[in-house]
């Protein structure tokens, strides 16, 4: 670790934290850095795919212990995700700089047909290929993060050859698995989520993109919703999975499928024994440590 030296002339002394990194291991990164400061994290592309990520703390609120973690998880990513950069130094400052958000969101391809982008950006495609401009807020989910876009691949996929009429979107978040759905030629999806924050970021998002007609929102809990669907989708944390897994399998309809994301790799053999049978795995996805695994219903004897 480099050592911070002390200077006592006059102005804020402030400890300049900067990571470089493809767009995402950048999106790995980014909550790490905001956490050491809680001022967010700047963000500005250097181009050929790479991004610059930088935060700033008072140096008396800098402790480079906290940084080992950071450290240790670029240089995890750095043997998948191409090598990650990371340096600090000290500066003299008239005032520490505006705060950022805390989530690292630009303009990306996550899927050979989707691509996600911060509202008003003018980006024009050619089809097959779609854009969805999202506000990120905190609901989390804007497509990149290798949870999400396992899963978003696996969701193409199907699409690619399999008709859907109705879909439940078990935790919307930002709503990116609902309208990808819908992008795929889903008739119908009901999203639900019990945060309300994400349900109105969810909302807006389905303004902004003109999916409102095909996508409704509710801020229920997934046990008090009923119901069969052609196919259920649930992206979330292991825990959670694991906890709603009941009410995730009985909400399937016969011969329906059940897309799951965000398993920690090592528990996905001990998952799909708790869903075969019923079910029978049709595919699987692995972006770093985590797993996207999508489900077939098999048919009662």
């Amino acid at each position: 670790m480099k050592p911070i030296q002390t200077d006592t002339g006059p102005g804020l002394l402030a400890v300049k934290v900067r990571a470089v990194a493809t767009a995402q291991a950048a999106c790995v990164v980014a909550p790490f850095l905001s956490d050491l400061g809680q001022r967010g994290v700047h963000s500005q592309s250097l181009g050929n795919g790479l991004w610059e990520l930088t935060v700033w703390l008072e140096q008396e609120h800098f402790h480079a212990r906290r940084l080992k973690r950071v450290k240790h998880l670029c240089a995890c990513l750095s043997k998948s995700l191409g090598e990650v950069f990371l340096d600090w130094e000290l500066q003299k400052l008239g005032r520490l700089p505006a705060k950022a958000p805390r989530r690292f969101f630009g303009t990306f391809q996550v899927t050979p047909k989707l691509w996600v982008a911060p509202p008003g950006t003018n980006l024009e495609l050619q089809e097959p290929q779609r854009l969805l401009e999202l506000e990120v807020g905190q609901a989390e989910n804007c497509g990149l993060e290798p949870a999400s876009r396992s899963a978003l691949l696996l969701l193409e996929e199907l699409l690619s050859r399999e008709r859907i009429q109705r879909a439940l979107d078990v935790k919307c978040g930002t709503g990116i698995f609902s309208m990808a759905a819908v992008l795929g030629g889903v008739k119908r999806v009901l999203a639900l989520d019990v945060d309300p924050h994400a349900v109105r970021v969810a909302r807006k998002n389905l303004r902004k993109n003109q999916l409102e007609q095909a996508v409704e929102i509710k801020c229920v809990p997934l046990k008090r919703w009923g119901g069969l669907y052609d196919l259920v989708i649930a992206v979330a944390s292991n825990k959670l999975l694991l906890k709603q897994l009941p009410h995730i399998l009985n909400r399937v309809d016969r011969e329906g499928w059940l897309l799951v994301g965000g398993l920690w790799h090592r528990h996905v053999g001990g998952f799909l024994s708790r869903c075969c049978p019923p079910f029978c795995l049709a595919a699987r996805k692995k972006e770093l440590w985590w797993e996207s695994v999508l489900l077939k219903r098999e048919n009662a004897p």
